[in-house]
């Protein structure tokens, strides 16, 4: 539980660089933080149990990662 915490605050502190990166770096970053995210969200809802259950990405996750990533104003 400590270490999804720990990274979900590493999260929050690499938003903060987004503005001073360069243009054709900003989105392949933006999709890496959102599949972050969205992996600690699912080891969340399964309780921290990554021994037993492997989180995963599916399609429909990416497909969000990528609309949040392309249109949503950064």
């Amino acid at each position: 539980m400590h270490q999804v915490e720990r990274t979900s605050g590493l999260f929050l502190e690499g938003w903060k660089l987004i503005p001073f990166l360069p243009d054709n770096l900003k989105k392949q970053i933006i999709m890496t933080i959102l599949g972050g995210e969205e992996i600690l969200r699912k080891i969340k809802i399964m309780d921290y149990n990554v021994l037993e259950i492997r989180p995963e990405l599916r399609k429909l996750d990416f497909i969000k990662i990528f609309f949040k990533a392309n249109f949503k104003k950064w």
